[in-house]
């Protein structure tokens, strides 16, 4: 009988003492904008973390969520709706004039906006691709989502390089504290007029 006691005890004292730790896990406040990169705010970006939709930015761009402390957070906002959303024909002149040389991009996020095949170059390719969208031809654009988010104020290596892009996910370890001002900067693929 003594011999099953002793595990008994351990195993409620174990028990108790996980559950007391449980008890006082305390909860973290994540937060940040998300706004364009003339930063206009982006109302309703989803706010994916761990795989898990936790909120969605409001009118101003803001988002919150509350999570366990000490905790490892990947943020990865998706958002792939309303794919023609201020995509017009104005775009596809701003574009044209970009190839001929006569107008070039000097924002990076408008070789991000205007690469919407996500090929890592602007080509004929990627107007065709923007004309489909803006004819109703097509619902969504080839091999991109309607909106990219990316950290914001992170340099680019290569400015001019849509490939050079930073992250479009922010990864948080250990997170012991209340972060504010987790930024992103959002870009509509195809919108080359902000």
């Amino acid at each position: 009988m003594k011999s099953n006691l002793i595990p008994r005890l351990l195993f409620s004292l174990i028990l108790s003492v996980s559950i007391s730790f449980s008890a006082k896990a305390q909860m973290i406040t994540i937060s940040g904008y998300f706004n364009k990169s003339n930063g206009q705010p982006v109302e309703g970006v989803p706010v994916i973390v761990n795989g898990d939709q936790l909120t969605l930015s409001g009118v101003d761009g803001f988002y919150s969520f509350e999570v366990p402390e000490g905790g490892d957070y990947l943020i990865e906002p998706y958002w792939n709706d309303n794919v023609w959303d201020g995509v017009t024909t104005f775009d596809l002149i701003l574009f044209i004039q970009h190839l001929l040389g006569v107008v070039p991009f000097d924002d990076p996020f408008d070789y991000i906006a205007a690469d919407v095949n996500m090929s890592c170059s602007l080509s004929a390719l990627d107007i065709l691709g923007m004309r489909k969208v803006i004819l109703g031809v097509s619902p969504n654009f080839p091999n991109a989502p309607s909106w990219r988010f990316f950290e914001a104020n992170v340099p680019f290596p290569d400015p001019m390089n849509p490939c050079g892009a930073p992250n479009e996910y922010i990864n948080l370890e250990d997170v012991m504290a209340d972060l504010a001002d987790v930024n992103w900067t959002a870009v509509k693929i195809g919108n080359l007029n902000l």
